[in-house]
């Protein structure tokens, strides 16, 4: 005689059994079902970002962009003798405005809710101005071509998260995002060029060019975007930030160059910004009876950022 297995079992845990047995097999085929129809969920994207970042730069654009061209001239008076004497030449430059943001972005979706975030990021904005008048030039007033042009860029490194507000996947979403932004090779350079005419009509050419750098410093950016999905593997995002640093850095000097020669005569330059005792640069300023004063110069990038974001999911 032959017994089954589940003879003896009572009869509401068969029943049991036999329901347990027939879910998990409608379980498995509709998940094959979902499998064809819907490819497996996208965890990682890569993105470039191209953007525009302002920062406010007040030191900047109030101080230094306003700062003169000051130095000590000798000048040959009618007894052929030499007087030495303090010569300024203005020349502001408008205000570092908004200028473009390059940059590559990592997103790791930890949750359908909660992404991690990293990325690289560069920025440059410059400025620059030219005037003319009568400058001290090898003991005499010459006709001069002032031209002065003055540019600061940073790189970036930033870590944080997005949280997806709203979300339809693979349709679109909008999110909110805050990232703690390392900021380095904080690069500072002025350019001023100088052409003189001389006798016979000739020109002669030169050039003071100083650099200033910051090695590093801190910001936080949050924002808010929202994202449109292209199929399954593309998307286009648009996003507005607010960056907010931590706290002022200040910048040391890096190079000096110039081609002025001694028998130019210029015995001594005062450059628009020059470094204080701890060797943080200050801004020069010149008052109406040509006091020579030197500000403290901290920095921060307060400001806003536009991003236009492609993603590619994989």
């Amino acid at each position: 005689m032959t017994y089954h297995p589940t003879q003896y079992l009572p009869e509401v845990i068969r029943q049991l059994l036999a329901v347990l047995l027939i879910y998990t097999l409608a379980t498995a085929v509709a998940l094959a079902q979902q499998s064809k129809q819907e490819p497996p969920p996208k965890e990682w994207s890569i993105s470039p970002i191209l953007g525009i970042h302002a920062p406010t730069l007040e030191s900047l654009n109030n101080g230094v962009l306003q700062s003169p061209f000051a130095a000590k001239a000798n000048i040959i008076i009618d007894s052929g003798a030499s007087d030495e004497t303090l010569f300024q030449f203005p020349n502001p430059l408008p205000p570092l405005g908004p200028a473009g943001y390059g940059g590559i972005e990592f997103e790791w979706a930890m949750t359908p809710r909660i992404n991690w975030i990293s990325g690289l990021g560069t920025w440059e904005s410059s400025t620059s101005a030219i005037t003319s008048g009568k400058m001290p030039f090898q003991g005499k007033y010459s006709d001069t071509i002032y031209e002065r042009r003055l540019s600061l860029s940073y790189n970036e490194v930033y870590f944080g998260g997005r949280y997806n507000i709203l979300i339809k996947p693979k349709h679109y979403r909008f999110y909110g995002r805050f990232t703690l932004n390392t900021l380095f090779d904080i690069d500072y350079r002025e350019n001023q060029r100088f052409r003189f005419k001389i006798e016979d009509g000739q020109v002669v050419t030169k050039s003071i060019i100083f650099d200033g750098r910051s090695t590093a410093a801190l910001a936080t950016q949050t924002g808010l975007g929202a994202e449109y999905y292209v199929g399954d593997r593309f998307s286009f995002s648009l996003e507005a930030d607010i960056t907010l640093s931590t706290r002022k850095f200040y910048l040391t000097p890096a190079n000096y160059e110039t081609d002025f020669e001694d028998h130019d005569g210029y015995p001594l330059f005062y450059g628009t910004v020059d470094p204080d005792d701890f060797g943080r640069l200050e801004y020069l300023t010149i008052s109406e009876d040509s006091e020579i004063t030197y500000h403290p110069m901290p920095l921060d990038i307060n400001g806003w950022k536009v991003l236009f974001r492609v993603s590619m999911f994989y």
